[in-house]
């Protein structure tokens, strides 16, 4: 049993450092042998009461390596298998920034062309502050009761490059109310 362990943890950790043994035990688990939670194997052959187990749960679904269902996902068969999980790339970047953008219209066209974009992770950052300063100074007008455009949908706002684009920073801006 020991030696299953250590090739198996030691195979997982190619692919992700965020897992204790035990997590890695229970994910194995219900990869190879049984998707009902609570089983008999996890809880009296490996020794883990129903509330270590639960909170073990918890942190599996809470890293998208089991579902709701305690059914392994792709994402915890890739960790199984030693498959290397990249950080930031680029469909989380984009993820990232639609959860940021104030207009929820067009995903599927806006990802695809997100995608479509050659940038690295420094591009990105800077394309992510820009997209926040906009936000800020959108927020900003509002509040002063001065006019700002609308942001347009997210494939627009890349196709036409926006983050190019200068706003004043609102911390150091006065606006003056010219009472038009």
């Amino acid at each position: 049993m020991n030696d299953l362990i250590v090739k198996l943890y030691s195979k997982v950790f190619k692919s992700t450092d965020s897992l204790t043994v035990v997590e890695v035990l229970v994910l194995h688990y219900h990869y190879a042998y049984s998707e009902e939670p609570f089983h008999d194997g996890l809880m009296h052959k490996v020794g883990i009461d129903a509330p270590h187990l639960q909170d073990i749960y918890d942190s599996l679904i809470l890293k998208k390596l089991l579902n709701s269902e305690y059914c392994v996902t792709s994402k915890g068969k890739q960790v199984i298998n030693g498959v290397r999980i990249k950080k930031n790339t680029r469909e989380d970047w984009f993820d990232k920034m639609w959860e940021l953008y104030p207009v929820k219209i067009g995903k599927k066209k806006s990802k695809e062309l997100f995608l479509s974009l050659t940038i690295d992770e420094e591009k990105f950052k800077f394309i992510y502050n820009s997209l926040t300063m906009q936000i800020k100074y959108k927020d900003f007008m509002d509040r002063s009761n001065n006019f700002y455009p609308q942001f347009k949908h997210l494939e627009r706002w890349i196709k036409n490059e926006e983050w190019d684009n200068e706003v004043p920073d609102v911390n150091q801006t006065k606006i003056v109310n010219l009472g038009r």
